[in-house]
């Protein structure tokens, strides 16, 4: 009895030990190919993202150099404005000091009506 188990346990190590080689080989080759094809996917979805944030900084370009180009029209915009108050400004002053001169080199009898002289003001654009 003893050498019929020894053989009978040398046929199933000898029958086993090459069904579980091509068993363990085919489930490497299968687990390679499924890492392989989760590899490409996630490849392929960071590419997606890739362009999209392409896109995403394209269009925050975009919309900084719009920014800029609006800081400088309104920049020259103010700075005419400015120029057409100070100009509007030294004009009032020059008939407030005409206004005054005239004030004080009339005689007390005499008035000056101040509704009566009026002064065409071009504003320049």
């Amino acid at each position: 009895m003893p050498v019929t188990t020894l053989v009978l346990f040398l046929v199933i190590i000898g029958v086993s030990v090459p069904v579980l080689a091509i068993v363990l080989g085919i489930g490497f080759a299968w687990w390679k190919s499924y890492i392989r094809f989760q590899e490409r996917k996630l490849e392929m979805q960071a590419k997606s993202m890739g362009a999209v944030h392409d896109d995403v900084w394209a269009a925050i370009g975009a919309l900084s150099s719009e920014l800029a180009q609006l800081r400088d029209t309104s920049t020259q915009y103010d700075m005419s404005i400015q120029h057409t108050l100070d100009e509007l400004g030294h004009r009032v002053s020059g008939i407030e000091s005409r206004i005054r001169d005239k004030s004080t080199s009339s005689t007390a009898s005499s008035t000056y009506n101040v509704d009566s002289h009026t002064e065409n003001v071009n504003l320049r654009t």
